[in-house]
């Protein structure tokens, strides 16, 4: 549930920062082509950092969970016995 709330805070202080984005594109740039490069190079520029920053913490989040629980190889095990009943389940 943490990060669910974490990335949902995510999602709207970037869709604010990219609105203030368009709105300042849209009151200085005069061709509607620049202002569209321009916009959705932004746009693109915010989803590559928010996805290697959601990596990150992710990576980062199940370590601490591993430490906290006292286990450190329990997601391979897990991993693992996940794996082997996917593929007893084959067609």
């Amino acid at each position: 549930m943490k990060l669910t709330n974490k990335l949902m805070l995510g999602i709207g202080i970037s869709s604010v920062a990219v609105n203030g984005i368009r709105i300042i594109l849209l009151a200085t740039v005069s061709s509607d082509e620049i202002d569209a490069i321009i916009f959705f190079s932004f746009a693109s520029l915010f989803l590559l950092i928010a996805f290697i920053l959601a990596l990150f913490f992710v990576k980062q989040y199940s370590v601490l969970l591993k430490i906290r629980a006292g286990t450190t190889d329990s997601f391979q095990v897990n991993y693992s016995d996940h794996q082997s009943k996917v593929n007893d389940n084959s067609f």
